[in-house]
Formats: structure tokens, C-alpha cells, sequence
């Protein structure tokens, strides 16, 4: 009966142990399981990231060479298998491939794929845009009742706003009252203004109102974003798509209908010469001396008109489709006290309240050439007075606009 006992008892035993054994077994082998598929899932995984880097980065890469050779792949038109080879962002270890696809009215894609991943990103190539209504390196004085219909960037901040650019300037923008209803006001851009098929908003942080004595000096100042400061600018680079230099102007003079003043009573004329030139169908006038110009200028297609070497003055009405570079160089002897030249000028009186001594350039009434001003005169302040509205459109500017290659803001789909 022992024997038969302990008989039943190590038939219990191992039946157990062989449980036990089983079930352990079938842990781990589902452990097992389970880890080989986390390891062929982070695997995959892996490959998956390894792709998206390869196809961003190939992408990446040829927008930098695009950019660097935008001439030939979109004004020369160039074949895009062509620049893809030559551009060596891809290799014979990479799985990536790349396409670009490019439309008439500047938009495009560049698409890269890799194994399974694709991705593309959407880019622009045309005029570039948002430099502003005045561009200017010397001071800015505005009086009195101004208003801008501005200048934009490409792309809007959100649906529908976008970041308004009024005045582009490099040291200083002040705003006086003059009246006591008087302000500086940044209106909406005009439909179609600073390119075709435009029609957004500024956005509230790029839309300026002044009812009193302001300067961008201050520390706590009302100017809006519409007004920017930039250090690196260059309105005489920004009108002629060229570096400034003496031999750049003379070259541009032989595109120009030139006129030579010598003297103010001259200078007085300045209105009646350009009136008769645009007459004759000139559309790009340069006048080297002083311009006073009191009485109304008239212009229904685009012109150029530059002003070099003199003061430069506007009163009255004028209807000015096109554009105006006021152009001196204040480190001539020359011409460092050309603000002495004022007192000789028949509307002095009415005037000279409203000029300091370094006042070369003065409008008031409504001379706002819709292509925009540019004022390249380091050293100098340019006084707006009273001049209603700036309604900027680009398509006043005589010269065709320099063109950029930027991304599409949000531009990434991957699928």
C-alpha cells in the first residue's frame, strides 16, 4: 500500500511538473512572440524614418541648388531631369527618387520618393514682393493726413491677413500731426495691388494709426509692423535690380530720356519738361539738377522718373502712374549744403515751416507715384505732407520686379 502511495504521488508530481513546464513553454514562447514582433515593428519603423530623412533631404538639397541656378531652371527652362542629375542630390546608394513639377503663374512642387514613403513640398518662383509703397535710406518725416493702401508678402499669417509692408526704411520714420484731425493710417492693400489675383487683409499687427507726435526712435512707439527697419537696405539696388556704382548709373542713363537743369528758374519747369516728354512717349525720364514741381504731373501708363543731384520738391494734384528714385550723393562737397537752395524757391513761404536743415526732398498734396518710391540719400530727410493716399500696385513699376524662390508656407504633405 506504501509503494502504491508514493506511486500515485510521483505520478501527481510529475503530472505537475509537466504542467508547469507546458505552461511556462507557451510563455515563453509568447513572450517571444511578442518581442519579435516589437522588433520587426521598431524595424520597419526604422526604414520608415530612414526613408522620410532620405526623401526630405534629397528634397532639401535640390531646392538648394534651384536656388542657386533659378535662371537657368526657370527663365532658361532647362529640363528638371537634367538639373536633378546635375545637382548630385542623389546617389547610387540612395532608394530616393526626385521629380519637379512647375506651373505658369510661378507655383510648383518638388516630390521625392522613397521605398513605399512619398513626400512633397510646394514652392513659388516670381517677382518678389513686400518691399513696401516708400523705400528709403534717409530720414522720413510724414505730416498731416497720410494714408497707405500697402505693399504685402506673399502668404498670409493666417486665412485672409497677411503682413503688410507700408515703409521700408533705414533710420528713422516720424509722424506729426499737422491738423487736428489729422492721422496716419494704414488702409487695406488694393485689390490686385502688390501682385495679380491678390484680395486679402493686413493683419491687425501690420496696420498702423497715429493721431499724434510719434517716432520710431522711441522705445514705446505706435508705429505697427507695416513700417520695417532694414539694415541692409538699398533703394537704388531695390529700383535697378544692380548694385549702386558709378559706372551702374552711367549704363542706366543710356536707358533714360535725359534732362539737364542748371539753374532754378529751370528747376520751375521741371512739371511742363516731363509732361512733354511722356507726350512724346517716353516712359522713363531722368533729371540730373533740381526738380520743382508746382503744377500737375500726368501720367496713364507706367514711367520711370529719377531725380539726381538736386533738391526735389512736389506740390498740387497729380495723377503718377509709375514710379520715382530721388537719387544724391550727400559726401559731395557739392552738395552738402544744397538745403541753402530753399530760400531761392518761389513757394518757399508756404513751405519752410515744415523743412529742417537737412531737408532735400519735400512733397505735399497728393504726388504718390503708384509703383512706389525710392529715396537713396544717406544722410538726408524726406518730408510727406498732406498726402492723402499711397495706393501701391506693383504693376505701376516700370521695371520688371526682381524674382525669388521660397517655400510655400505649410507646404509639406507626405502620403
Amino acid at each position: 500500500m506504501m509503494e502504491r502511495h508514493f506511486y500515485v504521488r510521483g505520478m501527481a508530481t510529475l503530472m505537475m511538473t509537466m504542467m508547469v513546464s507546458f505552461v511556462m513553454v507557451m510563455v515563453s514562447f509568447a513572450t517571444f512572440k511578442a518581442s519579435l514582433y516589437q522588433m520587426k515593428r521598431a524595424q520597419n519603423l526604422i526604414k520608415l524614418r530612414q526613408s522620410h530623412w532620405r526623401a526630405e533631404g534629397a528634397i532639401e538639397c535640390l531646392y538648394a541648388y534651384l536656388q542657386q541656378h533659378t535662371f537657368s531652371a526657370f527663365e532658361q527652362q532647362t529640363r528638371f531631369d537634367k538639373i536633378i542629375l546635375e545637382s548630385q542630390c542623389l546617389t547610387r546608394l540612395m532608394s530616393t527618387e526626385l521629380d519637379v513639377s512647375h506651373e505658369p503663374d510661378g507655383s510648383g512642387l518638388i516630390h521625392a520618393k522613397d521605398n513605399a514613403y512619398n513626400i512633397s513640398r510646394r514652392f513659388h518662383y516670381g517677382p518678389k514682393v513686400g518691399e513696401g509703397v516708400v523705400v528709403l535710406n534717409a530720414k522720413a518725416h510724414f505730416i498731416g493726413q497720410v494714408e497707405f493702401m500697402p505693399d504685402t508678402l506673399r502668404y498670409p499669417r493666417q486665412s485672409g491677413l497677411f503682413p503688410c509692408v507700408s515703409v521700408r526704411f533705414l533710420d528713422e520714420v516720424k509722424y506729426s500731426q499737422g491738423g487736428s484731425s489729422a492721422q496716419l493710417l494704414t488702409q487695406q492693400p488694393a485689390v490686385n495691388g502688390p501682385y495679380p489675383q491678390f484680395e486679402g487683409e493686413c493683419a491687425f499687427s501690420h496696420r498702423t494709426t497715429l493721431r499724434q507726435h510719434d517716432s520710431t526712435q522711441n522705445l514705446q512707439h505706435g508705429f505697427a509692423q507695416d513700417f520695417v527697419q532694414d539694415l541692409t537696405i538699398s533703394p537704388f539696388s531695390s529700383y535697378f535690380l544692380r548694385a549702386k556704382s558709378p559706372s551702374s548709373i552711367r549704363q542706366l542713363k543710356h536707358q533714360f530720356r535725359l534732362v539737364n537743369i542748371t539753374n532754378i528758374e529751370q528747376a520751375h519747369r521741371c512739371a511742363s519738361i516731363i509732361n512733354r516728354l511722356i507726350s512724346l512717349g517716353y516712359s522713363r525720364v531722368w533729371v540730373n539738377g533740381h526738380c520743382l514741381i508746382d503744377s500737375p504731373i500726368s501720367s496713364y501708363k507706367p514711367i520711370s522718373l529719377v531725380v539726381e543731384g538736386g533738391i526735389f520738391a512736389a506740390i498740387g494734384e497729380h495723377e503718377f502712374l509709375g514710379s520715382m528714385l530721388y537719387l544724391i550723393d550727400t559726401t559731395l562737397a557739392q552738395n552738402r549744403t544744397l538745403n541753402e537752395v530753399w530760400k531761392s524757391v518761389r513757394f518757399y513761404p508756404q513751405i519752410k515751416d515744415y523743412l529742417s536743415d537737412k531737408t532735400f526732398y519735400f512733397s505735399e498734396g497728393h504726388f504718390a507715384p503708384q509703383g512706389g518710391i525710392y529715396i537713396d540719400a544717406l544722410g538726408v530727410e524726406a518730408v510727406f505732407k498732406d498726402i492723402g493716399v499711397f495706393e501701391y500696385r506693383a504693376s505701376a513699376h516700370p521695371f520688371e520686379r526682381s524674382k525669388v524662390l521660397e517655400w510655400q508656407p505649410g507646404g509639406w504633405f507626405a502620403f
